[in-house]
């Protein structure tokens, strides 16, 4: 309910505003995301994240406003650091076109770095392995341009592996603490 009313209500402000661009309305509807998940502890999708005042603040939060999938488009990428490891999750999330909404397209451990060649690649939260090659254990993930989501490509994660090398250039993501004066900020 609440994201219809959402829509209803961003679909109004756009015709009477004349917003043509896709951007401009996808900056509204993260504002809206980052605004609820600061007031709420909820996600787009209505999902309620476990959040207790007593133990860390929102502000331990992090978020950016950024393309990382390479389609042209900004993303809003949120990183939720839960004191209790087994619960931190990284999330990117692209605005749709089509519904008028934020839909989840990566939900993995907080740890990611994105490159120009649309790969993700996420390091495990813990490392349970033998490796004697001195690297960190991780996934990788890729968008998928069909799919409109990133898609599993390989772990990276036992010792007999061997890592990938070159992955590509990694982007330089600049993440703001999750403030009512950082989501102001958003554009």
């Amino acid at each position: 309910m609440k994201k219809l009313v959402f829509v209803l209500v961003l679909l109004l402000f756009m015709s009477t505003n004349n917003f043509a661009s896709c951007q401009e309305a996808s900056i509204i509807a993260y504002r809206h995301a980052l605004e609820t998940l600061y007031n709420n502890q909820v996600l787009p999708d209505d999902t309620k994240l476990d959040y207790d005042a007593k133990f860390f603040k929102m502000e331990d939060n992090s978020f950016s406003v950024s393309d990382v999938n390479g389609d042209g488009e900004k993303e809003l990428i949120f990183i939720w650091n839960s004191p209790i490891v087994a619960e931190q999750l990284g999330f990117v999330f692209a605005y749709g076109n089509e519904k008028k909404d934020v839909r989840e397209i990566l939900r993995v451990y907080p740890a990611m770095t994105f490159y120009d060649n649309k790969y993700v690649k996420v390091l495990l939260s813990h490392n349970q392995g033998n490796n004697p090659k001195g690297y960190w254990p991780y996934d990788l993930y890729q968008y998928d341009n069909c799919m409109k989501e990133y898609v599993f490509i390989k772990e990276v994660a036992d010792g007999n592996k061997n890592p990938i090398k070159n992955i590509g250039t990694e982007l330089k993501i600049k993440y703001l603490k999750l403030t009512k004066e950082n989501i102001a900020k958003v554009k």
